[in-house]
């Protein structure tokens, strides 16, 4: 069985308007550390452990991908993913996704995150979601993934995920 949960990135640096700071260089702000520690600890309620924590190479995904590895499930692994930066291809990340059976959480980007979720369960690349910064999204597989062949187990914005940290203290 696969399981893909996807993560659009915490709440980042806005670009400057002289576009002086590159955009895969824009850090998480610290309102956006603070609630993604808080959602990651949620999450940890519905995933005891994940196998694999993935990335984008962008520094805001690999910084929520730290706080992810921090407070929420524990990841047996954790791997950079040039798939999952702006403009991946959805049918090769699922074609990759066929050789790592288990659960992979992935963070990247919108519109990307929605478009790859419309591709895993529709086949059609028109997204349908739309990921709110530190929302999640978990699809299973019961064969290898394929376009069209993903079902939506729960989708999540970050203000639900901080409240299942709460209740969970």
């Amino acid at each position: 069985m696969w399981e893909l949960v996807l993560v659009r990135h915490a709440i980042a640096e806005d670009p400057p308007p002289d576009g002086s700071l590159p955009d895969a260089e824009r850090a998480l702000t610290d309102k956006g550390r603070d609630r993604m520690k808080a959602a990651a600890r949620g999450v940890t309620r519905l995933l005891p452990e994940i196998d694999l924590l993935l990335h984008s190479p962008l520094l805001r995904a690999r910084q929520t991908a730290d706080i992810l590895a921090e407070e929420g499930p524990p990841p047996v692994e954790r791997e950079l993913h040039e798939g999952l930066a702006p403009g991946g291809d959805p049918d090769a990340f699922l074609a990759w996704l066929v050789d790592h059976p288990g659960r992979v959480m992935a963070v990247g980007h919108e519109p990307d995150l929605g478009a790859l979720a419309a591709y895993a369960l529709s086949g059609q690349t028109r997204s349908f979601m739309h990921f709110k910064k530190g929302g999640m999204l978990s699809l299973v597989f019961d064969q290898p993934p394929r376009p069209g062949g993903g079902e939506l187990q729960w989708y999540l914005p970050a203000r639900p995920l901080r409240q299942l940290a709460k209740a969970g203290r």
